[in-house]
């Protein structure tokens, strides 16, 4: 038995189907599809608790602070800082929808029929 990095050829064949789901020529569209909708589901909320982490944060030195006005502007920077993270968050995808649609590329935002047109057959 041979390793795939030993080989000359790579054996399109029965023998190397490739890893997992990926390893399927078949549904490859709709497998980076899935792949790329869960990555920017998972930053998505990453961001929103990252946002929530911030405000807290934010609160307690804005409550530690005890008048001190250079403690109450740091505080009150890094509430401003969060919210202005979260709205280019949640404004950057329909930033990308509006440029998307007037310039008529509409199916860039689905990857699985933007994929399967430029995708051999």
């Amino acid at each position: 038995m041979s390793f795939l990095a030993q080989l000359r050829e790579i054996p399109l064949g029965k023998e190397f189907r490739g890893i997992g789901p990926l390893g399927d020529p078949t549904n490859a569209p709709t497998t980076f599809a899935r792949l790329i909708s869960n990555i920017i589901g998972f930053m998505t909320i990453v961001a929103g608790i990252w946002f929530t982490f911030q405000v807290l944060l934010a609160g307690f030195q804005w409550l530690a602070a005890g008048g001190d006005k250079t403690k109450l502007e740091g505080a009150r920077g890094k509430l401003t800082s969060a919210v202005i993270g979260l709205a280019i968050v949640v404004f950057a995808i329909f930033f990308i929808r509006l440029i998307t649609a007037l310039l008529g590329i509409e199916t860039i935002l689905n990857i699985e029929k933007s994929v399967g047109t430029i995708s051999p057959k």
